[in-house]
């Protein structure tokens, strides 16, 4: 939320499953925006909605019938929780991004 580093210093800024888990993405992005040079550019992934990984899947089902009065609901919120590329491209237009593409990638671990 707050980066050590000069304005427009960096070409790119790569952040690896981190996104989600800003306490304020939109800080975040407006420090990655900062930080870049003119034309550089944010790298960045996060993952899909729970219904889309297996595992996950899995693991939410089973502690909603540990505590079904209360089901947590923690991988559907964080880090499933943020996969809207309408929402996504809106937080980062919001800070001054103007390009912003998306490329999905499907696999198994």
């Amino acid at each position: 939320m707050n980066l050590p580093f000069d304005d427009a210093l960096f070409e790119v800024v790569v952040c690896q499953f981190g996104v989600m888990f800003y306490p304020d993405r939109i800080s975040g992005y407006s420090e990655a925006y900062r930080v870049l040079k003119p034309g550089g550019k944010l790298i960045f992934n996060v993952w899909d909605r729970i219904e889309t990984n297996e595992f996950a899947g899995l693991v939410n089902e089973a502690a909603a019938r540990v505590f079904p009065d209360d089901p947590p609901q923690v991988l559907t919120r964080t880090p499933h929780g943020y996969h809207d590329e309408n929402l996504i491209r809106d937080e980062l237009n919001g800070v001054g991004f103007k390009e912003v593409s998306f490329e999905s990638l499907e696999t198994t671990s």
